[in-house]
């Protein structure tokens, strides 16, 4: 019997925060995703406090002011070349994130991803 291989999930989302009053759900999404997944990458705009499972890691793109924006160029092309050197079988999912979606998100499926 064959075992399926997981994938790797790209997940781009506003907050990673358990005390959040509004996003602290997305909480539960990435526990549930990371049951059905080898690997996460969570790249958030805001991280706060949170406990999650080893097979997922969790990158703030940004911060306030230039310094910020700057980082957030730096994490999202991160971003980029983690998907590309990532081998098998790959996920990218953003929530509520339009800015991920057109930087690196163009990218990113034009390097073919679902």
């Amino acid at each position: 019997m064959k075992t399926k291989i997981k994938p790797t999930l790209f997940l781009f989302n506003l907050e990673v925060d358990s005390q959040s009053r509004v996003l602290a759900a997305g909480l539960d999404w990435i526990f549930a995703f990371s049951e059905h997944c080898h690997k996460v990458f969570v790249f958030s705009t805001h991280v706060g406090e949170y406990k999650l499972p080893n097979n997922v890691t969790v990158i703030e793109l940004s911060g306030p002011g230039f310094l910020g924006k700057f980082r957030w160029f730096k994490n999202s092309t991160r971003a980029l070349f983690m998907y590309l050197s990532t081998g098998g079988e790959k996920i990218v999912f953003h929530h509520m994130s339009q800015y991920t979606v057109i930087f690196p998100g163009i990218f990113l499926r034009f390097f073919g991803a679902r």
